[in-house]
This record gives structure tokens, C-alpha cells and sequence, in this order.
């Protein structure tokens, strides 16, 4: 897995920077997959979007658990503060990118001491 958070501060908001598929060191041949996400500063008419550094992306993933103390609780920052809002995740292959996300879900899992059968529900019964 790689390093958290993969995209911070003033990094370029693409992921990977050497252009490779983070789970098998592809080259991104017969296109890619990707995941992005940020937010768009409008102008005032909602016409035509205005690029700022005022924008900040940032994006988590984890669970919330029911403990007072959230020692139940845990999270995965993947971008945080980046410079201009807008970012994009890449992976040479939707099977790549299944991959890298079911990883962190098991990371999400370990560290919030979550042991579900396969199939399970870590929120338990309704």
C-alpha cells in the first residue's frame, strides 16, 4: 500500500506523479481508471469557474464507530490540503483500482479492530 496521504499541500493533484498504475507499475497503455474528486469556485452568474488556491481537496475514507472514546473508530486521509481543490487518482485498470481501494478498506478495518465474516456487516444487527 502506498504511503497516506498520497496527494498533499502543493503536490500536482494527479496520483500517481510517475504516470505508473500504483498497484502493478503499469504504463497506462489501453487508457486508465481513476477516481477524482474536488470542488469548483463559480463565478458569481454560475457560468464559468474561476481557478483559485483558496480551494483546498481532500478526501477520506473510514468507519465511525459507537464508542465515546472512537477507540472503535479509524481513517484513511488519501488527499488533504491539496493547493486548488480539484485531483485525480489513477490506476492502469478498473481491476487495479478494486485492488487499491479493497486495500484500504481492510486497512480501515484492521485499525478499527473490525472482524467481519465475509459477507458481514460491521455495523451489526439493525
Amino acid at each position: 500500500m502506498p504511503t497516506f496521504p498520497v496527494l498533499s499541500d502543493t503536490d500536482r493533484p494527479v496520483y500517481p506523479a510517475d504516470g505508473l498504475c500504483p498497484v502493478c507499475g503499469a504504463k497506462y497503455t489501453r487508457g486508465f481508471a481513476y477516481l477524482n474528486g474536488g470542488a469548483l469556485l463559480m463565478s458569481a452568474d454560475g457560468r464559468d469557474s474561476i481557478d483559485s488556491d483558496r480551494c483546498r481537496g481532500f478526501l477520506e475514507i473510514g468507519f465511525h464507530g459507537r464508542d465515546p472514546d472512537m477507540s472503535d473508530s479509524a481513517g484513511v486521509t488519501i488527499v488533504s490540503e491539496l493547493s486548488g481543490g480539484q485531483f485525480d487518482l489513477n490506476w492502469c485498470s478498473v481491476g487495479c483500482l478494486r485492488v487499491w481501494l479493497l486495500g484500504l478498506l481492510d486497512r480501515v478495518e484492521s485499525e478499527a479492530g473490525l472482524s467481519d465474516p465475509p459477507g458481514g456487516s460491521a455495523v451489526g444487527p439493525s
